[in-house]
């Protein structure tokens, strides 16, 4: 730990306060990074460089203050006149405000709001602090940067917004709350899913219900043609599945991907005889044709699934229809062949 005395005697001697190491370290950013508040307070009141960025990474001491949790020294430093509350590092461009709300420090994000800290500065790749907060569930952080002016819809160059990272990573707290700032429910990134699509995908029923019951579209497909109940039944989702078809979920979209499934198909080819079940119960289409032209019968009976051909059977499946064989997509080639091996 540093010595206040002994740095007092230096000061005395005219040592050059932003003296900076090879590194571009400072008196001021090494008392920082040992957390030394004594250090960082004596430093300050002498009138040292809170600007001075290390040479590698351009990390200045609030930024990595902030990182790190020290609201204390976070305090002291924005009592500096000249400071840029708003200084970005050289690698991502991250800015303090940024930094604290990436790792959860409340108090952190909280004082440099009150110093009118820029709250939508975007890093590399657009990403803003709500979006890091939202991503990492950080449910208090995201309130304050919503209180203070955050835009709920910012997009990331991803395509990305802050409810779809949310939904997508399962925090429905920070959800809940974003909605309530009249985040966009059916905003799509680049990509074209909606926070109902990630959501389901990654199987968080709750924000699937959530969402439902603020009316999102849950016929959104994305640019493969790939609609949320599609990938639902891909995964084996049966809860999502039947809140989506509850919902009024079309299970009749097919993808516009190069085999052009419906949900029904996929659900067969991954074996999910539940979710096949429920979306029977739905009247799916079990004489519907792919673009190879497999039906569900024949797709249950190339993967094996003896009990899904059952179901199909018992329900008077066609057991005759043809594919078109010839006209094959090499794609759906490779998949078939890689089933029968």
């Amino acid at each position: 730990m540093g010595h206040v005395q002994t740095v007092e005697k230096l000061l005395k001697a005219k040592a050059n306060i932003n003296y900076t190491n090879k590194h571009g370290h400072s008196p001021l950013f090494e008392a920082t990074l040992e957390g030394n508040k004594d250090m960082v307070d004596r430093l300050v009141d002498a009138g040292a460089d809170t600007n001075v960025a290390t040479t590698k990474r351009g990390y200045v001491p609030l930024g990595l203050a902030a990182q790190n949790g020290h609201a204390a020294i976070v305090q002291t430093l924005l009592r500096a006149k000249a400071i840029n509350i708003n200084h970005q590092t050289k690698n991502g461009r991250l800015t303090p405000l940024f930094l604290a709300s990436k790792d959860g420090h409340v108090d952190v994000v909280r004082l440099l709001i009150q110093k009118k800290c820029d709250v939508n500065i975007c890093s590399k790749g657009g990403i803003s602090p709500l979006a890091i907060a939202s991503k990492n569930g950080h449910t208090d952080i995201v309130d304050l940067l919503v209180k203070a002016g955050a835009k709920v819809n910012l997009t990331a160059e991803s395509g990305d917004v802050p409810l779809g990272i949310a939904a997508e990573m399962g925090h429905i707290s920070v959800v809940e709350r974003l909605l309530q700032a009249k985040a966009d429910v059916n905003d799509q990134n680049k990509a074209g899913n909606t926070p109902v699509y990630l959501a389901s995908i990654k199987g968080h029923a709750a924000i699937v219900r959530l969402l439902i019951r603020i009316k999102a579209d849950v016929n959104i497909c994305n640019k493969d043609g790939i609609s949320p109940v599609y990938v639902a039944s891909w995964t084996g989702r049966i809860g999502i599945v039947d809140l989506l078809v509850n919902a009024g979920a079309d299970i009749h979209l097919a993808a516009t991907d190069s085999c052009g499934d419906v949900p029904l198909g996929i659900a067969i080819q991954m074996g999910h005889i539940q979710t096949v079940e429920r979306l029977l119960q739905a009247k799916a289409d079990v004489k519907y044709q792919n673009k190879a032209g497999n039906t569900p019968v024949y797709l249950a009976s190339i993967k094996g699934h003896a009990a899904i051909v059952r179901l199909l059977i018992r329900i008077k499946a066609d057991v005759n229809i043809c594919n078109k064989v010839l006209l094959y997509d090499s794609h759906c080639l490779y998949i078939i062949f890689s089933w029968t091996l």
